[in-house]
């Protein structure tokens, strides 16, 4: 069986239609990832400021931070380790004369 050229272009047609959504598919999904990723960074800016501010306001103490920010201490202790704010949580109650949470 011989196709005709109208034939061939007929049946690739609907093909080529399929890549290019495809690729509009592709380039939203993208879109949509970077967006996502995005949000990720400046929620975790915001929770990284509000366990700072809990620690300050709370005089470095984690307990009564975890208290203000309304968790447990097991809880805001992950954070502070997630934000990477545990050498600057020590730095700060050994300066003010802490010692396992209560001055010396």
């Amino acid at each position: 069986m011989r196709l005709e050229t109208t034939e061939v272009t007929e049946y690739t047609a609907p093909m080529a239609n399929r890549e290019a959504a495809n690729g509009d598919d592709a380039k939203r999904a993208r879109a949509l990832h970077e967006e996502a990723a995005e949000l990720r960074r400046k929620a975790d800016a915001i929770e990284k400021g509000a366990v700072r501010l809990a620690l300050e306001v709370a005089g470095w103490l984690e307990r009564p931070a975890a208290e203000l920010l309304g968790m447990s201490k097991t809880g805001f202790r992950h954070l502070v380790d997630k934000h990477g704010l545990r050498g600057e949580l020590e730095a700060a109650r050994e300066a003010m004369g802490y010692s396992r949470g209560r001055p010396r």
